[in-house]
């Protein structure tokens, strides 16, 4: 479940196969999970990828984007692209919200459908206020 400005109930670990879904309890904030593998040799934690801008995030030598899930406030409706989100392999997964803070939902739920949002000078993304953690995949 996406809250503002963090996820509950995401599980510590799981299984190869494992689907995830995304219920967005907030009632102002549209929300994302960017489901994204880590490489096997990233070794930094989540609260110092946390402080990483989101281009730098997304970069082969961090890992790979596996799906993205989009819900809008209130709301278990959600889309999905760059695959289903699912968990296929073992490995690190980092599952994080890149969305401004306090944008408008349907702004919003417009430009993730076209890519990840521009900064904007001065307002933190959701990952940088806490809404960003780890699922260990194993068998």
């Amino acid at each position: 479940m996406a809250d503002d400005y963090r996820f509950d109930g995401v599980p510590a670990t799981a299984e190869p196969g494992t689907r995830l879904s995304l219920y967005n309890n907030s009632s102002a904030e549209f929300h994302e999970m960017v489901i994204f593998k880590l490489n096997p040799d990233e070794q930094r934690t989540t609260e110092e990828l946390s402080k990483l801008p989101l281009d730098e995030i997304n970069t082969f030598s961090v890992g790979r984007l596996q799906s993205i899930v989009f819900a809008m406030p209130e709301s278990d409706q959600y889309t999905y692209g760059a695959g289903p989100p699912v968990l296929p392999e073992e490995g690190r997964y980092l599952i994080f919200c890149a969305i401004n803070v306090g944008s408008d939902p349907v702004e919003a739920r417009n430009d993730a459908a076209r890519g990840p949002a521009a900064a904007i000078d001065g307002i933190p993304r959701h990952y940088q206020v806490g809404m960003m953690t780890e699922i260990v995949v194993s068998e």
